[in-house]
């Protein structure tokens, strides 16, 4: 179950992805030693860009769903200029660009 976390529990390292509103991050959770992809979305893009119900939707679903075949979100939290989505971290790129490679885009 989705928990509200403190960022300063996480060592950040590399840069997974960037996207419109920010990037994910590569992270260890300090109490547990388990890696994490730590998504950081900035509040004034996501506010610009009128998606803010999009977001909290998100987070909201995220929060509800545990299943095998889903990335599962582990936390959550926000600060002046961020909104944080701590997610399992599963290899093999994006979903998005496996699916445009099966239908023929790339």
């Amino acid at each position: 179950m989705a928990q509200q976390v403190q960022m300063s529990d996480f060592d950040m390292q590399r840069t997974l992805g960037c996207g419109s509103f920010g990037r994910v991050k590569f992270a260890k959770y300090k109490p547990d030693g388990k890696f994490y992809a730590v998504k950081f979305m900035k509040k004034h893009e996501i506010i610009k860009l009128k998606q803010v119900d999009h977001i909290n939707n998100e987070k909201r679903l995220m929060a509800q769903i545990a299943h095998p075949f889903i990335v599962n979100m582990m936390g959550y939290t926000k600060d002046e200029h961020f909104v944080y989505i701590v997610m399992e971290c599963i290899s093999g790129g994006e979903l998005f660009t496996h699916l445009r490679r099966a239908v023929g885009g790339d």
